[in-house]
């Protein structure tokens, strides 16, 4: 007789030979038992599990001589015919191979028609998520009403591709895969019925491989024999399946560990002539690094392969913290990911070996308790903490660096505002990101209190310039920041500051006094007069001081805003200039607003400027205006944006970050 393979010959023959898929052989030996079966089930799961298994044995329990029943015979003449595949009423049909609607339309011509030998006329439709669309839809009506004879098992690995419409008319059950244990028990049956000589450890690789099917575990087990000289042995079964041997990775990681750079590349030129596949290292570093973590938290967890190494493996595990354990894991991670990238896949493989020693933790001598690295072991790649430079004792106020205006330059008296290191938390476990993000974070606070502090009112407020004046000089004119007014701070506004500070300080473990020196009360001298002062009631709004909108500098621009006009009016008039003429008024309009304008649109810019031009007339028309309220508010935005970047540039602080932390200001960021 000929060698029947492995997969074929322990094919299980009843659900009680079923490896797992208990919670979909319960459901089915229920329904057999209590006859209660469906027209139409829907077995689904990966390759290997069970599938054509399952429907195999229903379709024998179905059509057994002793009758319905979830145990079926075995001896009778259906049961026989069915496990020899000559059963005239069980129909296997491979959906892949026929997927025509022809096909379709051939199969389902005889389903009106009764058994001939069993019960049951079963139809096994494998795959059947490779049938095209027509043979779905041919597929449906027999589906949902067949003959009280028939009856329909569909299996496939992709239930996805299947139509809801078909979904709906069956009973699905999804097989799950194998686990690890469920395969090696198995395959030690198996081998133990065949009289083969086996290793446990070996059994666990080719479970491993096999993916959670059966069956490739079984096709596996048959090269392995071959392979092994009818033996099952760990050797032979790692070199066929190109697994590197534990004593190996152990020992490279113990290397890793100790920092030794030869021992490391050494080994790793050693497993090139033993697996087929160099950049499969990475991936038996990752499952020996899962190994490693679970030796530290649960021993009783490890793989049944490793037991064998059990002594090994908990040395290194005492040898290697946990936390480091997680940090190869995280690294040997991202090797996989990059190695696509790598000019090969050994120069890559060797690259993640080498970052593996270089953030490995720095060794310290314990014994003495000094902290000092042990001498001749890398230490681990660390960021000294950043000194901030030293600035001037006293901040020079406006009044200092411009003595001829100090006469209308109200004084700021201010404590010296004291830059201390950073702070000790930003140790060697912070990373730059962490560290660049706090000091901007704090950097945005101080200077918001410094600009509130050295902030002063004018003494009086620049009139409104005419139309012809010329922007830039406008915005060049207008006072420094220095001299900007702003609100008045009051010694309550500053402690609320102050201890916002402090509570931010709190949640990063230090005390606020460790950043910068509290600043104390702050008190701005002004005259009763200048504080109660009024601006008048058509005043145009100048931001104290400085100018930021048309109306400011030109009288169309502030006329519009005086008439309140809203929508497409309002863009119509931003792109025009109003000229007075002897007979009227004549209102030339940009010529890019012409699809705005319309009789509709003339009339509502007549009615709005009814004020202005009182009973005169008003013409329309298009042109090429010249410096409209829209290109002057244009000049004006792009001068204050030049004067905000200007100012930030030189801002001490901004340049401390960028000489300290290698800081850059994105200009998009800048806003005036």
């Amino acid at each position: 007789m000929s060698y029947q393979v492995l997969a074929r010959k322990w094919r299980p023959r009843n659900f009680s030979e079923v490896v797992g898929q208990q919670h979909v052989l319960q459901a089915l030996t229920n329904a057999l038992t209590h006859q209660r079966l469906h027209h139409a089930y829907l077995l689904t799961g990966t390759r290997g599990v069970g599938k054509t298994t399952i429907a195999r044995i229903l379709s024998r329990s179905l059509n057994c001589d002793k009758g319905i029943t979830a145990t079926p015979c075995g001896e009778c003449s259906a049961c026989v015919d069915i496990e020899a595949g000559r059963f005239v009423d069980l129909m296997e049909i491979d959906a892949a191979s026929r997927t025509k609607v022809e096909d379709t339309r051939e199969i389902l011509e005889n389903v009106q028609y009764r058994p001939t030998a069993g019960r049951y006329k079963v139809y096994l439709i494998d795959e059947v998520h490779m049938l095209s669309r027509h043979s779905f839809n041919a597929l449906l009506k027999t589906l949902e009403e067949p003959p009280p004879h028939v009856i329909f098992l569909l299996a496939t690995t992709d239930p996805e591709k299947l139509p809801v419409t078909v979904l709906s008319r069956c009973l699905q059950f999804n097989l799950r895969a194998l686990t690890r244990e469920e395969i090696s028990t198995q395959l030690q049956h198996i081998l133990t019925a065949e009289k083969i000589r086996f290793d446990e450890s070996a059994l666990a690789l080719l479970a491993r491989s096999a993916n959670g099917s059966m069956r490739d575990g079984l096709s596996l087990t048959d090269q392995a024999i071959a392979q092994g000289n009818n033996e099952v042995l760990e050797a032979s079964v790692a070199r066929m399946l190109g697994r590197i041997d534990h004593a190996n990775l152990l020992d490279l990681l113990a290397s890793v560990a100790d920092g030794n750079v030869d021992a490391v590349l050494q080994s790793l030129r050693e497993l090139v002539d033993k697996i087929p596949d160099i950049a499969g290292v990475l991936t038996e570093l990752q499952t020996m690094l899962h190994q490693l973590a679970l030796a530290q938290v649960a021993p009783t967890l490890l793989d049944s392969e490793l037991l064998a190494r059990s002594e090994q493996l908990a040395a290194l595990a005492q040898k290697i913290d946990p936390a480091t354990v997680q940090v190869y894991y995280r690294t040997v991670l991202d090797g996989r990911r990059e190695l696509p990238y790598a000019p090969d896949a050994f120069s890559g493989v060797e690259m993640t070996l080498l970052r593996m020693l270089a953030f490995r933790p720095a060794a310290t001598d314990t014994a003495s308790g000094s902290g000092v690295p042990i001498a001749g072991k890398p230490e681990a790649v660390t960021s000294a903490p950043v000194k901030a430079a030293e600035p001037d004792n006293v901040v020079e106020t406006k009044a200092e660096a411009a003595p001829e205006r100090a006469e209308n330059t109200p004084q700021v008296q201010t404590e010296a505002v004291e830059e201390h290191e950073v702070p000790a938390y930003l140790d060697d476990d912070e990373d730059d990101d962490s560290a660049a993000l706090f000091a901007e974070q704090l950097f945005s606070e101080q200077a918001s209190i410094e600009q509130q502090a050295s902030a002063v009112r004018p003494a009086a407020e620049p009139e409104v310039q005419p139309a012809a004046s010329s922007v830039h000089a406008a915005v060049s004119a207008a006072p420094a920041p220095e001299s900007i007014a702003a609100p008045s701070l009051e010694s309550a506004d500053l402690t609320s500051l102050m201890a916002t500070r402090k509570r931010l300080a709190a949640k990063k473990g230090f005390e606020a006094a460790s950043v910068v020196a509290d600043v104390e009360p702050i008190v701005l001298e002004q005259e009763p007069s200048a504080r109660k002062q009024e601006p008048a009631a058509d005043a145009q709004p100048t931001s104290n001081g400085k100018v930021i909108a048309a109306a400011q500098v030109d009288a169309w621009a502030a006329q519009i805003e005086k008439l309140a006009v809203v929508g497409r009016t309002r863009q119509v008039l931003l792109h025009s200039q109003l000229h007075e003429q002897p007979q009227g008024y004549v209102l030339e309009v940009a010529a890019d607003m012409q699809a705005l304008l319309s009789g509709h649109m003339n009339a509502s810019i007549k009615n709005e400027l009814a004020t202005v031009i009182a009973n005169k007339e008003l013409e329309i028309k298009l042109g090429n205006p010249q410096r409209t309220p829209f290109q002057i508010q244009q000049e004006i935005n792009a001068a204050l944006q030049a004067d905000a970047e200007k100012r930030v540039a030189e801002h001490p602080g901004i340049q401390q970050l960028q000489s300290s932390l290698a800081a850059e200001v994105k200009q998009v960021t800048v806003l005036h």
